[in-house]
C-alpha cells in the first residue's frame, strides 16, 4: 500500500473540562461550569451602546494578565445555581489536551476517512482488505461504537457482482423463455 491519506487534522491545544461528582450533587451542569469559564476569560456582555451606526459592546471578564494563565482557571471560584462559590478544582479538572481543527459528519456521525492505493503488482487486493476487516474488528470490540465501510474499488466489485447476479438471472429467464416459445 502507497499513497495512504486522511481526513483527520490536528487542532489547537485547548483546555478540556470536566465535571466532578461533587458539582453535580451542588446542582452545577457541565453546561453552567463551561458558561462561567467563558465568561471569565472572554468575557459576558454587560450593555451595549448605539454609536451612530455601530454597536459598542461593554464586556465584563478578567482582566488581562489573569486571562494568560491557566493557573487563574484552577484560582477561580464557580457560583452553584443556590448562589455558594465554590474552588473551580472542587466541582472540576482541567486538562491541556489538543482538539480537532474540523469535525467532519455523515448523518450526524462523525467521520475519517482513510484513503490508500495498492500496488496490485505486489499485493493482493482482497488479502489486504480481509487483514483491514479482521484488525478493524478488534477495534470495534474495543470501540463498539465504531463503525467503517470500504469504499472505492471494493464498493465497485460490490456492485459489479450485484449486477452481475442480476444480469445472469435476466439471461437465464430470457433463454428460458426463448425455449418455452
Amino acid at each position: 500500500m502507497f499513497d495512504i491519506q486522511d481526513t483527520f487534522e490536528d487542532g489547537k491545544e485547548e483546555i478540556k473540562l470536566s465535571i466532578k461528582p461533587t458539582a453535580e450533587l451542588l446542582g452545577l451542569t457541565a453546561e453552567d461550569l463551561g458558561r462561567q469559564v467563558r465568561q471569565a476569560f472572554f468575557g459576558a456582555e454587560a450593555q451595549r451602546i448605539q454609536r451612530g451606526r455601530e454597536d459598542v459592546r461593554v464586556m465584563v471578564r478578567y482582566p488581562e494578565h489573569q486571562r494568560r494563565s491557566v493557573d487563574s482557571l484552577h484560582q477561580m471560584r464557580i457560583r452553584a445555581p443556590s448562589g455558594t462559590q465554590v474552588p473551580f478544582s472542587n466541582v472540576a479538572d482541567a486538562a491541556v489536551g489538543q482538539g480537532y481543527a474540523t469535525i467532519r459528519r455523515v448523518d450526524r456521525n462523525r467521520v475519517v476517512n482513510v484513503r490508500a492505493d495498492v500496488n496490485k503488482k505486489l499485493g493482493n487486493v482482497n488479502q489486504i482488505i480481509a487483514d483491514l476487516d479482521l484488525f478493524l474488528e478488534s477495534v470495534r470490540r474495543q470501540y463498539p461504537d465504531v463503525r467503517y465501510t470500504f469504499e472505492g474499488e471494493q464498493r465497485e466489485q460490490s456492485e459489479s457482482f450485484g449486477s452481475l447476479y442480476l444480469g445472469t438471472f435476466f439471461v437465464l429467464f430470457m433463454i428460458y423463455s426463448l425455449l418455452a416459445i
